[in-house]
């Protein structure tokens, strides 16, 4: 399993990749279940919105995200945590940690939810 982590772990980097240049439709096209989505902050947000919305964002111009975690859940589908750091004209400065769920099928993973939770005070 350990050799499919990081092939999960490269997809979840390489929509960071694509986000600091053309852009992540494609990604989201290729790597995201059909039924996916994002819980952002302030939404929940479709495959299909990101998919046909991304060009209205500029690109990231810097991205860092700090060490994975991985855990295997029923049926071999895995969930990723690691903290990101973004900065984009329409995004400064944002720290948050990331979920991700990827789920194994057709000789790859696919992403069925990514979650952001920005880091900050909260009181629990």
């Amino acid at each position: 399993m350990g050799q499919s982590m990081d092939r999960a772990w490269q997809i979840e980097q390489e929509f960071w990749q694509d986000s600091a240049g053309p852009g992540p439709a494609h990604w989201f096209a290729r790597y995201m279940a059909a039924d996916g989505f994002i819980v952002l902050p302030n939404r929940v947000v479709s495959r299909d919105g990101l998919v046909h919305g991304w060009s209205d964002r500029g690109p990231l111009r810097t991205w860092e995200l700090g060490q994975p975690s991985f855990t295997v859940i029923e049926g071999g589908n895995l969930v990723m945590n690691y903290e990101a750091h973004l900065e984009a004209d329409w995004l400064p400065g944002y720290d948050a940690y990331i979920t991700s769920v990827y789920v194994w099928g057709a000789g790859d993973w696919s992403m069925i939810c990514r979650t952001h939770t920005p880091r900050g005070a909260f009181p629990f």
